[in-house]
């Protein structure tokens, strides 16, 4: 071997430690580049001389091992490290962070990079670009909220002139307390205002039972547990449930009348109930085949209206509130009197009371419906907030404003033909009102309608019963004058509660507007007043009142920010406080992350030993995250870098020593000549 030799093996070692040197000083160049990476290179050696090669054991002596002279080392890798970085904090949006070993995908032309700097920002376009690049952020677009997958990644474009569609109102939730103290707050009727019909038909909370003497109204069933039990004369017996809604077929399950007497005659054949043709609300049964013994309920009102013995030997009568489209020369009272039988538009009603102490009166005619009588009352009585029919109990209702400044009492109404004969059934049960004692709850409810206009409704809460509330709704339109209004009833019923507090019933759960600005005329709301038998919504214990709304409507938006949350997806917020997916950004990951290309600008590119690109989007179960305000730190660790430092420059140095010895060793040689 040639002396020379140790030189070119040193002069191979001083070569790969400047190498290593070289990527130390570009790791230490970075240490605060976005999302950099840091790198190593490991050594290698390089080709073994073999002068004689290894020989095995014979029988006259042992094996010996190669005889080998290394020739030098070479650099083995340069290896890039993806660690997780740590994560900083920035508070801007669109700068993004991954927790996990995924890529965040950039389109530059038409050339997909892969990088993990996440400071992106908006351009005048919308785009989403990588701020040292100008490269495009990739990701899924939403069509009105609903990500479109299973798409090539497109180019991520935020629609700055987005505008959140309105939303009408659909539903309306009410939770609060009425106290259970308060005192009535509407002037009621003496008497009530029933209309006949079919009651068959109608749910049974609605109804009123009558024995020709007092009236109850049913509101106080309860789903599920509100039974009617048939026995026959063998003490067989047979129950049947009340539901709300629809009830289940071949359940035994009834929410009318018509639906309880079905179920009833599928169990006794010779059942059968009709109603009377001559007595208004009244219902016959009989029995042909003499199979029931009995028929009762653990209602009390249901129980006493049934009042089915052996034989069927009775009658059941059933009334319901009057209704708007009823006309007044068909109700009745609780007696079953018809108040008005003879009717006509030229009837002359009179309403007469004391405001502030001093007699009042107004007159009005050409009413033939109760809508255009009720509506006559509203208009020609200033201080009133709403005017309604109770539905439990029939009684005509008109409750003060809460922000009148008059004092109203001793209200009546009374009735003439247009002779100005009295019509006395008339007023025998409607002329007298009782004073009220207390004030009304109002609860204001903002509801939407299809083009986003918002409308007021005022909700008022009047006790009108132990246990008892009427609610009515109502709101303003704009009337034949300018500055003119007009105020109309969107909807009133009752709400029941149990003796102890907790909502039993709500006779009505909806109310209806008709607007008049050219959207959709009609808006229809379902009011959820609670679960009944809890104290989940409307209650009424002895605590200071209180009520509050909500409602899912809401007016057209304009886009003012946007979110992106740890599933990388990108939320729209909206001016009308309703947020919307936009997209969400497109993750890359590779089999062999160290495989990718170095493009320079802190962007990566495949190539065949990184494999393809797997594109993905994050889930909830995802492991890996996006941070979205945060940008990843570089790996580098500097005392880590310092010390590889001193090791490659030791290493130099010794290599370098090499060197002037076998220079030296040469010399030596040169001068045996002399």
């Amino acid at each position: 071997m040639s002396i020379l030799t140790s030189m070119f093996s040193a002069v191979s070692g001083m070569r790969n430690h400047a190498a290593s040197m070289d990527v130390i000083s570009n790791n230490i160049a970075n240490v605060n580049t976005i999302g950099y990476k840091s790198q190593r290179l490991t050594f290698a050696e390089a080709f073994a001389q073999t002068l004689k090669y290894a020989t095995g054991p014979t029988d006259g002596g042992g094996g010996t091992n190669p005889y080998q002279v290394g020739l030098g080392m070479q650099g083995g890798a340069i290896d890039t490290i993806f660690t997780q970085g740590t994560i900083e904090k920035t508070g801007r949006y669109s700068d993004l962070a991954i927790e996990g070993d995924d890529f965040f995908v950039v389109q530059k032309g038409n050339q997909n990079y892969y990088t993990r700097a996440g400071q992106f920002v908006l351009d005048s376009n919308g785009n989403f670009v990588h701020s040292t690049t100008g490269a495009i952020l990739q990701g899924y677009k939403a069509l009105e909220g609903a990500l479109v997958k299973g798409v090539v990644p497109q180019d991520i474009v935020i629609p700055l002139a987005d505008k959140s569609q309105a939303a009408q109102t659909q539903n309306i939730n009410f939770i609060g307390n009425l106290n259970s103290n308060s005192d009535s707050a509407g002037f009621m009727s003496g008497g009530a205002m029933f209309a006949p019909g079919d009651p068959g038909v109608s749910d049974i909370r609605s109804l009123i039972t009558s024995d020709g003497t007092d009236y109850n109204s049913l509101s106080n069933a309860v789903a599920g547990e509100t039974q009617v039990t048939v026995s026959d004369a063998d003490g067989n017996s047979y129950t049947f449930y009340y539901v709300v809604g629809t009830p289940q077929a071949g359940s035994r399950q009834f929410n009318n009348l018509s639906g309880l007497y079905s179920e009833i005659q599928k169990v006794f054949s010779g059942f059968n109930a009709a109603l009377s043709q001559t007595n208004l609300g009244q219902y016959e049964m009989t029995d042909s085949k003499s199979q029931i013994e009995s028929i009762t309920s653990n209602n009390t009102y249901l129980n006493d209206a049934l009042n089915a013995s052996a034989g069927l030997g009775t009658t059941q009568t059933f009334y319901r509130p009057a209704q708007p489209t009823d006309s007044i020369s068909e109700l009745i009272d609780s007696s079953g009197v018809k108040l008005n039988e003879n009717s006509q538009s030229s009837d002359i009603y009179t309403l007469a009371w004391k405001e502030n102490g001093y007699p009042t009166s107004v007159r009005f005619s050409g009413v033939t419906t109760i809508e255009e009588f009720l509506d006559n009352i509203k208009d020609r009585l200033p201080f009133a907030q709403s005017v309604s029919i109770d539905p439990s109990s029939g009684k005509l209702v008109i409750i003060p404003s809460a922000t009148s400044t008059v004092s109203v009492a001793d209200l009546s109404i009374t009735a003439t033909d247009v002779d100005g004969v009295a019509i006395d059934s008339w007023d025998k049960g409607l002329k007298a009102f009782d004073n009220p004692v207390g004030d009304p709850v109002v609860s204001n409810v903002s509801v939407y309608d299809s083009q986003g206009d918002r409308h007021l409704v005022t909700f008022s809460f009047s006790k009108t019963e132990t246990n008892t509330w009427l609610w009515t709704a109502t709101y303003e339109i704009p009337g034949a004058t300018t500055g003119s209004v007009i105020t109309k009833t969107a909807g009133f019923g009752n709400l029941v509660f149990t003796p102890g507090g907790s909502l039993a019933v709500s006779t009505t759960n909806g109310i209806q507007l008709l607007t008049t600005n050219g959207s959709q005329r009609e808006i229809k709301a379902v009011i959820d007043w609670g679960k009944p038998n809890t104290f989940l919504g409307m209650t009424q214990v002895e605590n200071p009142t209180s009520v509050n709304n909500s409602q899912d409507g809401y007016a057209a938006g304009d886009l003012i920010n946007v979110n992106i949350d740890e599933q990388g997806k990108i939320i729209g917020n909206y001016s009308n406080g309703q947020f919307k997916t936009l997209g969400q950004v497109a993750l890359a990951r590779f089999r062999n992350p160290s495989g990718l290309l170095k493009e320079g600008e802190s962007l990566y590119s495949e190539t065949i030993n990184s494999g393809d690109p797997m594109l993905e989007t994050l889930d909830e179960a995802s492991p890996n995250k996006v941070i979205s305000g945060g940008l990843e730190q570089s790996t580098v660790e500097l005392t880590e870098e310092f010390t590889k430092m001193i090791i490659i420059q030791r290493g130099y140095q010794a290599n370098a020593r090499m060197i002037t010895t076998s220079d030296e060793m040469t010399t030596e040689l040169v001068n045996l000549k002399r």
